[in-house]
């Protein structure tokens, strides 16, 4: 392209000299500043008149000027537009006849544009007609239209449609028009102009503004020519011929730090060469939908700016953009305040033994004089502290834009609310809230990631395992390094005295019915956390203070002195737990403790299931290799789960529910493993992600107690429930707690089996998510969704070998052996789900019962071979 040295104010200024000064860019004063905008336009009328249109929350208003600067009050001409901004479009112009020409998309679901028109600069309009419709493309996109009329008299009307450039043509000024064609491909923002003898239609592709031309009034259209590519972002392309006949192309610019402004080149020549860009806003936050007319003869220009906005009083408000204007060529851009891109504070749940950190990222056109953080302590607005940019108080590298400061000495309970204040030389000055930050607990988190072993599971205090962001990002159960689980939680279901009710908290299967903390309680409570203690915390220290308020939630402790009252007190003064002294439940190297209920209201329920007071406290524990070997890649879960309703809930059944993906998601393979209570997911070949795969397996440690007669105590008087003192015990089921705390034993029971296996598949018709509670209750009986059995010796996911399909259990799917080949085999790979349950219980009020379960994760030489070494884990754990 070449670039031509001509002096631009020199060719706009023959333009612009006989019409009204305007020496910097202002607020149109005739919006409501209330409420934001998108769309405007200035048509340019005779004698040094001026029309103003606009859309403001769904009305296409106007406002008329006879100097450029002094507008009158506003009118409203129509009032069915869109009041989502993300749907509003506009365009206008002033044809050679005179006639005034507004084009925008209707309120309606359907993508579909109208069009009005008046012949008396105004006054009167005509009734709103149909213009151009499209029923293919995306109809939550605009089309970006744009208005311009060739020396034929040809209107056009240019539009974008999934990525191509269209048209639509009117050769009787307006009033009737053509079909859709394309102009160009993979292309935005078109303009269609005349040159001296042929047509010029101007683009963005791929952030380049591009030209091409035709000389058969726009059938044809000729090679590319790149006009303007220097930037890493240029959009928004308008093109406008003026008083002078020199061509001016306006575009917005950008790159990593400026969000956007706008630039104008000029050529003299039709488009053969092109000046050296000027820069018309300076604005460094977001100047954006410039609007202007190919015929403007002044260069009046309108867009929409967020640089008057301000969050006030410590609180974030709607961002606002209003309307700004001005003459391209001549309005100097004056009003430019900082730029407040970014602000951020670490750690994102901080407690009081935290020194909090505050960042903010802060642009400007001119030197930055003064940042201040302003906050308010516990509602009491406190003395703004100065933030720096010198790389001294944590703020990154000297000079980069980034300001830091930080505060300490919070109390846990401290609200704090802060804003960022920047100032630049000139005195403008911007302020944005920043966030509310509620001090909490030491040792206590909302999320926390569990690396202790191989297997790293991030989890949070509502119950969802893996699918949790751990520092703002989601990484899921990891193994060596790489994703081996997107979601782990449970499901419940049972019958009550209103029929069959079912919850779960599982993410993929967008089920989450569970609340942190205890039934009744405020979910946002800064106690409603996930407590965490190590074995290599010290003795007495924070983390056993803390546990003190996990104790008051229902956790348990080993109570030393026998006091009942947790009490972590050095009482021998010998720097070391003895027996005599109370200690946390802390099992293993890493222990993650938290409390949930079933609390979420019943229409924010994807099963519209009213809350059944269900609380479960979970324990999330796990070993380090450093002292057990052979639990490296194990993750337990304890679930005590408790009925606070005073109704009973009957045929009560709990499933642990998984979705591995293994390596490559789409690949895996299901079985389980009845003899140690186990379903697992695996592959059979080298995964794209990991070569030779591990499994991950779901093994029931310990079910709930049930009581068989004939099986686990004799009914010696006939009752059919165990009396203790009458009936003869068979059998003991036990609840385990660890080293420190004497296990639970419970007499004429034994503890539940896993009761079935089963999957289901992403989105799949038959076998797919389950979407209401029957569905999810006979998955938990080892069903299908409709409730038919699975029937082995005809089912498309799985295959039989060398057994009798026929005397195959439907409930366990897939329970032969996959490295043997031995028995019913999923033969199907898919993105699976995989779930164990038991039941049934009976769930009564205040008896909780407690279920635990571990995740198993091994790895073999081959993948088959991770099947063995993880089933070999799961018989040690």
């Amino acid at each position: 392209m070449k670039r031509s040295f001509i002096s631009i104010t020199i060719i706009l200024l023959l333009s612009t000299l006989i019409y009204p000064q305007m020496p910097e860019i202002v607020k149109f004063p005739t919006q409501d500043t209330t409420t934001s905008h998108l769309y405007s336009s200035i048509i340019e009328l005779d004698n040094n008149q001026f029309l103003f249109i606009w859309i403001e929350d769904g009305y296409l208003k106007i406002s008329n000027s006879y100097d450029g600067i002094n507008w009158t009050v506003s009118r409203v001409i129509l009032s069915d537009l869109p009041e989502d901004l993300s749907l509003q479009d506009l365009a206008t112009y002033r044809t050679r006849s005179g006639k005034i020409l507004i084009a925008y998309r209707s309120s309606k679901e359907s993508t579909e544009y109208f069009k009005i028109s008046t012949t008396d600069n105004g006054i009167s309009w005509s009734q709103p007609s149909l213009l151009v419709t499209d029923l293919t493309g995306d109809a939550n996109k605009i089309w970006d239209i744009k208005f311009s009329q060739t020396d034929d008299n040809k209107l056009w009307l240019t539009f974008n449609i999934n990525s191509d450039i269209k048209c639509i043509n009117s050769k009787d000024d307006g009033v009737t028009w053509s079909d859709k064609r394309t102009l160009a491909t993979n292309s935005k923002y078109g303009n269609v102009i005349s040159t001296n003898d042929s047509m010029l239609l101007i683009f963005e592709r791929n952030y380049n503004i591009l030209s091409r031309t035709s000389s058969d009034s726009g059938k044809t259209w000729g090679i590319i020519d790149t006009i303007f590519s220097e930037n890493k972002y240029n959009i928004e392309p308008s093109v406008v011929k003026n008083g002078n006949d020199s061509l001016i192309v306006i575009f917005r610019t950008s790159n990593t730090t400026v969000f956007g402004d706008y630039y104008f080149i000029v050529s003299s020549d039709n488009g053969g060469s092109w000046t050296a860009p000027v820069q018309f806003t300076k604005y460094s936050g977001p100047d954006k939908n410039l609007g202007i007319n190919t015929n403007s003869k002044k260069m009046y220009a309108s867009f929409v700016s967020n640089r008057s906005f301000n969050d006030i009083d410590f609180e974030r408000k709607e961002m606002l953009y209003t309307i700004w204007f001005g003459i391209i060529g001549e309005s100097d851009d004056i009003f430019t305040p900082p730029y407040i891109k970014e602000i951020a504070h670490l750690p994102e749940f901080p407690s009081s033994l935290d020194t909090l950190i505050f960042n903010a990222k802060i642009i400007d056109d001119e030197d930055v004089a003064h940042v201040f953080l302003k906050y308010k302590l516990n509602d009491v607005e406190q003395t703004a502290i100065e933030m720096f940019d010198d790389g001294l108080h944590f703020d990154g590298q000297p000079n980069d834009s980034i300001y830091g400061i930080t505060l300490d000495s919070l109390n846990t309970d401290d609200l704090l609310l802060y804003s960022v204040a920047a100032e630049d030389i000139n005195g403008y000055t911007s302020e944005r809230f920043g966030d509310s930050v509620h001090i909490g607990v030491a040792y206590t988190f909302n999320s926390y990631l569990v690396d202790v072993n191989r297997f790293k599971l991030p989890l949070d205090n509502r119950g969802i395992l893996a699918d949790v962001r751990i520092d703002d990002n989601s990484i899921g159960g990891i193994f060596d390094s790489l994703s081996l689980l997107f979601s782990g939680g449970f499901s419940l279901s049972g019958y009550d005295t209103k029929g069959l009710w079912a919850n779960a908290m599982f993410s993929t299967s967008r089920i989450a019915d569970y609340l942190p903390g205890k039934v009744g309680s405020d979910e946002n409570n800064i106690y409603n956390k996930v407590y965490i203690l190590k074995s290599s915390d010290e003795p007495f220290g924070q983390s056993w203070q803390v546990w003190k308020n996990a104790v008051s939630l229902g956790a348990n402790f080993y109570d030393g002195d026998g006091d009942g009252i947790y009490n972590p007190v050095d009482i021998n003064g010998n720097g070391i737990w003895d027996e005599d002294e109370d200690h946390p439940d802390l099992i293993g190297d890493v222990t993650a403790w938290t409390v949930f209920n079933d609390g979420v209201p019943e229409d924010l329920r994807r099963y519209q299931v009213s809350p059944k007071e269900i609380e479960i406290k979970q324990t999330v524990f796990g070993y380090s290799p450093d002292t057990h070997e052979e639990l490296d890649g194990i993750i337990f879960i304890r679930y005590n789960i408790e009925n606070k309703n005073s109704a009973v809930y009957d045929s009560v059944y709990f499933s642990v529910m998984t979705d591995p993906d293994i390596g490559d998601y789409n690949n895996d393979l299901t079985g389980c493993d009845t003899t140690i209570n186990s379903g697992f997911a695996y592959d059979n070949g080298l995964d794209n992600d990991y070569g030779n795969s591990p499994t991950f397996m779901i093994t029931l440690l310990q079910g709930a107690p049930v009581y068989i007669p004939g099986k686990t105590f004799i009914d010696n008087n006939n009752s059919g429930i165990y009396d203790e003192g009458i009936d003869t015990p068979l059998d003991t089921a036990f609840y385990k707690y660890g080293r420190l705390l004497t296990e639970r034993e419970f007499p004429g029971a034994e503890n539940q089996d896993m009761t079935s296996f089963m999957h289901y598949i992403s989105s799949h018709p038959t076998m797919g998510d389950p979407d209401d509670p029957l569905q999810l209750r006979n998955y938990q009986m080892g069903l299908m969704p409709n409730g038919d059995k699975v029937d082995p010796c005809n089912w498309e996911f799985g295959e039989v070998y060398d057994v009798n399909c026929s005397e195959v259990d439907p409930g366990f799917m897939y329970s032969g052996d996959p490295v043997t080949q031995y028995g019913w085999i999923n033969t199907s790979h898919f993105d699976q789900r995989i779930m164990v349950s038991a039941g049934p219980y009976t769930l009564k009020p205040n008896e909780p019962i407690e279920i635990i379960a571990a995740y198993v994760v091994g790895r073999g030489n081959t993948s088959l071979e991770s099947v063995d070494v993880t089933k070999k884990m799961a018989q040690n754990a």
